[in-house]
């Protein structure tokens, strides 16, 4: 099992654990990343982010995560963003969409 990575996915992550803890943890958790995770790096195309922005099917804040997902042929989509993932099953159906608790409960629990 394997992440898709992107600048993107970078970016937000940083953002993210700065706002909750500190500059340290967020250099932590890329980190970690980095160090610990198989992960494929994937680079997105500036013309393809405003296409997809265009069109209006995605949420604009969320482009650049379906596309990450997209370009490297994710098989499971997960995300805590609910809207977003009801927007990508209703209307590209492209991959599995699941909350966090739902992709644990269905690949990683392990009463199962």
């Amino acid at each position: 099992m394997g992440v898709i990575i992107s600048e993107e996915l970078i970016d937000q992550i940083a953002r993210v654990a700065k706002r909750l803890k500190n500059k340290d943890w967020s250099g932590e958790i890329i980190g970690r990343i980095w160090q610990n995770l198989k992960f494929c790096y994937v680079q997105l195309d500036d013309v393809e982010l405003a296409e997809m922005e265009n069109l209006g099917v995605i949420p604009r804040e969320d482009v650049g995560v379906y596309l990450t997902a997209k370009i490297g042929q994710s098989q499971c989509f997960i995300s805590a963003n609910h809207k977003l993932i009801k927007v990508l099953v209703q209307q590209t159906g492209e991959f599995e969409c699941l909350t966090p608790s739902e992709f644990f409960n269905q690949y990683l629990n392990p009463l199962k």
